[in-house]
């Protein structure tokens, strides 16, 4: 995969799924409203980056997933073991879909069905607007869509194409709705993308963007925190916009816009001369409803105009309202006379009643805030600014007039601006506009508001002032965690175990320096740099296994989803506990625990528990559990898997075992009941019939031993009849570096894994007795079975005896059975790179693998259970 950011939307989406998952299921035992909003939280989030790709048949189905979501967390629907099971098969398809990805670039054909089908089950099944809710969302609009007055429009930029198609649309019928839409400055880090989502809004007419706040100094600047402002026209229905925003309603303001704020001319009133007969025919054409006419004036005389001037912009309006004509009437008398006086047009409006010529409380606002800009501005020394802000403010309280529709005032208030456009004349006009009962609020009670007004500002301006704080702060959490591809820690492992094959080298250069030259201060040097070099090797061993290190939570995550959907499955009420999942092994070992976990939580599940009608009528709990826990012992991580089920009767696994001549009658009759439950792990013992009537704990259960043993580590079973078993895997904390003691046999060397290795002895070869053809010897008070190595491995040698008649033997804990190997010499132990058998070697399974010596030589690493009990010998 060449794509570095499709590469990190898979490792995050896997990341946010377990997650998802963990919080589903978390949310069946008790409904939390913070977990609800943690989920909604992560699923919009990862559809947010999945928008980023195309992948559209995910982003639905996680959209339609979303959805449900938030009918839950608005109390629409109630969350519950069915809706936990749609959550979590929607997520399973999109975890399969992002496999795919991984592998292909691309989801399959049937993933892509499956998640458009999934989508359109949970919107046919969930998503139908119910009246209430159509009310709700209603209520919610209007309220939303309120003239939003404090925010300051200036429609003149709006080009005036889009302004005419907005008028078209309005004409038509539909409303025309201005949107500012404000970002959060996190949206970012929440897979968001307001330049995508805005260019998406339904019945878009235009939009425009600007930053809300100053660009700092570039060095300081934060690019990932969003400081951009959005602005929107479109002429969408009410509750299509409510519906497209609905989870970002709190970053939006909807206005309702009258047609006449944008039926405006725009240009150069100085080009040209005012065509009086053309206004005088206008009129009359317009009065006697000549259409015809009147659009042929219109056009002759736009041919012959210049486009920039403002003359030839009010002509193109006309010519638009015309096609609308009885309608815009009043809209075209008032463009014809703003073509005679070179002014704004202004439009008349029915009579309104005196209840509706109140002016609303955001009108009083704004013009109460552009008098104290205007108060301001007469303060400042340049002309030049004092006079472009007075435009600014007038701009904004004409347009603001044109929103309220109060004819009478818009016409006073052009006369002013018209005759005697000064700042005084215009806060006059305010302080006469302004009813009493508002300056008593504003000298009573201003510095309230002021405050609720304040915290955006307030957010904007810590915004800026913490900045280098919160880089600082995220600085210094990069610092502490930094992803490294795995390949690249593989390579330094590889190095490592280089430098320690290497280090190996300087004690058989030290031999040979002593038996060539004889010169010991040499071999002093030798010997303490080797141990500087050894203390070294082992530190950088430590250290690149520390990051090699992970918890076992990450293959322990996986079961609370297994354990309740097999419960379900099989109608059982299983209470799952996970114990030290901090536990901290290598990552290679952690993954090769999950197939054989699996394996054995599935049989626990199967087999291993009962119903709860069987469990109430053994006096049991009605709830059956499984406890899965982690722990370190020495070098060791220790898996156990325990249920208090049917457990297994050892004396039936004998006669099992007999019957299908896995054991002899003579093993039935001398074996005890540990190594009657280890049989489960015989191939041939797992059968469904066998492992129905003993719990189930024998299907497949080589497959686990198997596993285990590939990675030099063993599995123990206890288990009591009716009350249950427990199965306990144990995995060395690293594979990479190993620890051996070298043996030598028949003149050939062998490392055998020391943590295989109980001790060694000398035993007499008159301690050793022969038992139905079988060696043993005593050793301190207990029988252990003797084995030539030489014999095990078909080397036609016989073994040495020291000068008192001693056998060199290693006693091996193979399965928690002791059992003494004889060999000819022992050489000390060492650190070894294992590197295993490959291709038609890999099935000699006597040898775990091989390791290169210090001196170049190879050393076979024996694999202590195949050469005993295996057939790979």
């Amino acid at each position: 995969m060449s794509n570095p950011l499709l590469e990190q939307f898979i490792i995050e989406s896997r990341d946010f799924l377990q997650t998802i998952s963990e919080i589903i299921i978390k949310l069946e035992e008790k409904e939390d409203a913070g977990l609800l909003n943690e989920l909604f939280r992560i699923v919009h989030t990862l559809k947010g980056n999945s928008g980023l790709f195309d992948f559209p048949s995910m982003t639905k189905l996680l959209h339609a997933a979303e959805d449900l979501m938030n009918l839950v967390r608005e109390g629409s629907l109630s969350y519950s073991s069915h809706i936990a099971d749609i959550l979590l098969e929607a997520m399973d398809i999109v975890s399969i879909m992002i496999d795919e990805i991984e592998a292909s670039g691309s989801p399959s054909l049937s993933s892509v069905q499956s998640a458009e089908e999934k989508a359109k089950k949970i919107k046919e099944s969930f998503l139908k607007t119910s009246p209430k809710k159509e009310s709700e969302i209603k209520e919610k609009s209007e309220k939303k869509e309120h003239i939003q007055l404090e925010h300051v429009f200036d429609f003149s930029v709006i080009p005036e194409e889009f302004r005419m198609k907005a008028v078209k649309e309005a004409l038509n019928g539909k409303k025309i709705i201005l949107i500012h839409y404000t970002p959060e400055a996190e949206c970012f880090y929440k897979g968001e993308d307001p330049f995508y989502f805005v260019r998406n809004v339904p019945d878009l007419i235009w939009a425009r963007y600007y930053l809300r706040e100053e660009v700092p100094d570039p060095s300081l600047m934060d690019i990932y925190r969003c400081i951009t402002d959005f602005e929107i026209l479109s002429t969408a229905e009410k509750e299509e916009l409510t519906e497209y925003f609905k989870y970002v309603l709190d970053q939006v303001k909807f206005i309702e816009i009258d047609v006449t704020s944008l039926i405006f001319p725009q240009g150069d009133k100085n080009g040209g001369p005012v065509y009086e007969d053309f206004i005088n025919d206008a009129k009359t054409y317009l009065k006697e409803e000549n259409t015809i006419a009147l659009k042929n004036a219109v056009t002759t005389l736009l041919e012959l105009s210049s486009s920039e001037l403002y003359f030839a912009s009010a002509l193109r309006w006309i010519l638009l309202l015309i096609e609308h004509l009885p309608e815009t009437k009043d809209y075209i008398e008032a463009l014809i006379e703003a073509i005679k006086t070179m002014s704004m047009p202004v439009f008349t409006f029915k009579e309104k009643t005196a209840k509706e010529t109140e002016l609303p409380d955001d009108f009083i606002k704004v013009i109460k805030i552009q008098k104290k800009v205007l108060e301001k501005a007469r303060l400042r020394e340049d002309r030049i600014i004092r006079d472009n802000i007075l435009k600014a403010v007038t701009d904004v309280i004409e347009n603001a007039l044109f929103s309220i529709k109060n004819t009478k005032l818009l016409n006073e208030f052009k006369t002013i601006k018209q005759s005697q456009e000064n700042i005084d004349s215009i806060i006059k006009w305010i302080d006469d506009k302004l009813p009493e009962s508002h300056y008593q609020k504003e000298t009573i009670s201003i510095a309230p508001p002021l405050k609720k007004e304040q915290p955006p500002a307030d957010r904007t301006t810590s915004d800026v002032s913490e900045a280098p704080s919160q880089k600082e702060a995220a600085v210094a959490v990069s610092t502490k965690v930094l992803k490294v591809d795995e390949a690249k820690i593989d390579r330094l492992m590889n190095l490592i175990g280089e430098l320690v094959v290497a280090k190996n080298t300087l004690p058989y250069l030290a031999r040979k320096v002593e038996d060539l030259y004889g010169i010991t201060e040499i071999i002093k040097d030798i010997k303490a740099y080797y141990s500087v070099l050894n203390r070294i090797a082992e530190d950088m061993q430590d250290a690149i296994m520390q990051v090699r290190m992970i918890p076992v939570s990450l293959v322990f995550q996986r079961f609370p989803r297994l354990v309740r959907d097999l419960s379900k499955k099989l109608n059982k009420k299983v209470n799952l506990i996970i114990e030290g999942e901090e536990t901290e092994a290598d990552k290679n070992v952690i993954e090769a625990l999950s197939d054989p976990l699996i394996h054995l939580v599935r049989n626990s599940l199967d087999h291993g528990i009962e119903s709860h009608e069987e469990r109430t009528a053994k006096g049991k709990p009605e709830i059956g559990t499984i406890i899965l826990r982690a722990k370190h012992e020495a070098d060791h991580v220790l898996i156990e898997v325990i249920d208090d089920g049917k457990g297994m009767d050892p004396e039936e696994i004998k006669i099992r075992a007999y019957k299908k001549g896995i054991i002899s009658e003579e093993e039935l009759e001398k074996m005890n009941d540990e190594e009657a439950l280890n049989l489960i792990f015989h191939p041939g013992f797992s059968t469904k019939e066998i492992s129905s009537e003993l719990s189930g704990i024998g299907v497949g259960m080589d497959v686990v031993k198997t596993a285990v043993d590939k990675f030099r580590g063993s599995v123990k079973v206890k288990s009591v009849k009716n009350q249950g078993t427990t199965i306990s895997l144990s995995l060395p904390l690293s594979m990479a570096v190993s620890h051996v003691m070298i043996i030598e046999s028949g003149e050939r060397r062998f490392g055998i894994p020391m943590d295989s290795v109980a001790e060694t002895v000398r035993v007499h070869k008159e301690r050793i007795h022969t038992f139905k053809g079988k060696m043993t010897t005593v050793l301190r008070d207990r029988v252990i079975p003797l084995f030539y190595l030489n014999k095990l491995l078909d080397i036609e040698k016989p073994h040495i005896l020291n000068e008192d008649g001693e056998y060199a033997v290693a006693v091996l804990n193979i399965a928690g059975q002791l059992t003494g190997i004889i060999v000819d010499r022992f050489h000390g132990t060492a650190d070894i790179i294992l590197k295993p058998f490959t291709g038609y070697m890999a099935n000699l399974r006597v040898f775990s693998g091989t390791a290169i010596m210090g001196d170049g030589s190879v050393l076979l690493i024996i694999n202590p259970e195949e050469l005993i009990h295996g057939s790979g010998n």
